[in-house]
Order: C-alpha cells, then structure tokens, then sequence
C-alpha cells in the first residue's frame, strides 16, 4: 500500500502550531502553472488573514514563502519529479516541510490546522489498483477504467467495427482490422489507449471480447 511510511511520518509531527497541508493537481503546461499560482496564492491568503495573532502570522507568513518558492522550482523544473499530485505540508513551528508526489492528481486543496490533514492521502493509500478494459467485438470497441467499483467510459469510442481476429493490444493496427475501410477506427482506439497508458503509467491492460475478436 503506497504512501504508508509517509502517512506514519506525518501522524507523528507534534501539534500545537498551525499546519498547513496543501494538495494540487499538477499541470505540465504554462497554463496550469498559472492556475497552480492563483490557486495557491488565493488560499495562502486566505489563510493568513484568518490568523489572530502576530507569532502565527509570522509562522504562516514563514510557510506560505517555503511553499510559494518550492512550487515555482516544480513549475520550472528545477526539481525532479515524475507525477501529477502533489501533497504538501508545512508547518514552520516544528521546522517541517515535507512533499509527497502522487501519480495521480489530488484535487486541489489547502487546509490549515494544528496537525496535517490528511484525508487525502490516506484515499490514495487505500484506493485499488486501476485496471483498463479494452472490448472488442463486433458491435462496438470501447476502453473502460475499473476501479473501487466504478465504470467510466475514457475514450468515448462506441462505433461498428468489422470482424478481425488474433493479436493482442500493441497489435491491434495492423493485425485485428480485416477490412483497409476500418484501419482509422482501430488505430483511433490504439491511439487513444497508448496516450492512456502514458498518464496512468503501471496501470493494467486487459483485452475482452468473444472468442473471435480477441
């Protein structure tokens, strides 16, 4: 189960001093990285003008200036990372700063307490493994998510497709397609399932369908 060891470290962080624990959904563009600003500044603010006295203040105002100068290192690469969340939390009363990445996009969010708020955290350490679907029949192709008893529909493919037969996934261009007609509505779904399996990177892939399209 991921994020164990972390979620141990952060329930043991001494109380007594605001906290903050912040979560994002990191972008990868200039235009999220604008928005991951925004966001953060807005909240940050927010927070410091809920404060009600000086030695808070000045311990939140400590935080807000180590969290703001770590995002803008995130936002420009500056630190290594392969992820789309990111957890973090600080608390400049006890000298704690800690960064947690996930490869899955937390919502963003920003809590300020006298301990961490870890909620979060603890859904993405409990959460089942993803599995990706990819059915093929002569009906219809499609690409379903599973997961903690959930059905969503990725890609949005539902067309008629003409009979094929053999090969698995990373086959399904050349080897599945009978008819030359129908090559762009099974490249389409290739195409889609390979940009699928670079976001959700270790995420299984199995193939369905009757006996004569698998």
């Amino acid at each position: 189960m991921p994020f164990v060891d972390e979620l141990q470290e952060l329930e043991a962080v001494p109380t007594g001093y605001p906290f903050i624990s912040l979560y994002l959904d990191v972008g990868h563009n200039e235009e999220s990285a604008e928005e991951i600003r925004v966001f953060t500044r807005n909240r940050l603010r927010q927070a410091l003008a809920g404060t009600t006295g000086a030695r808070e203040r000045h311990r939140l105002e400590a935080d807000a200036r180590h969290i703001t100068a770590y995002l803008e290192d995130v936002i420009h690469a500056r630190v290594n990372r392969q992820s789309h969340g990111l957890g973090i939390f600080a608390c400049a009363g006890q000298k704690y700063f800690q960064v947690i990445s996930s490869p899955e996009p937390f919502p963003s969010q920003l809590h300020v307490g006298d301990r961490p708020h870890l909620q979060p955290l603890r859904d993405r350490a409990t959460a089942r493994k993803r599995l990706l679907t990819v059915h093929l029949d002569h009906q219809e192709q499609r690409i379903v998510e599973l997961g903690v008893g959930s059905q969503k529909d990725l890609n949005g493919v539902h067309r008629k497709v003409s009979k094929h037969s053999g090969g698995g996934w990373s086959h399904l261009l050349y080897r599945q397609a009978v008819h030359p007609s129908k090559r762009a509505e099974v490249s389409e779904i290739v195409r889609v399932l390979t940009r699928l399996a670079d976001e959700m990177r270790g995420t299984p892939v199995v193939l369905t369908g009757d006996e004569v399209h698998r």
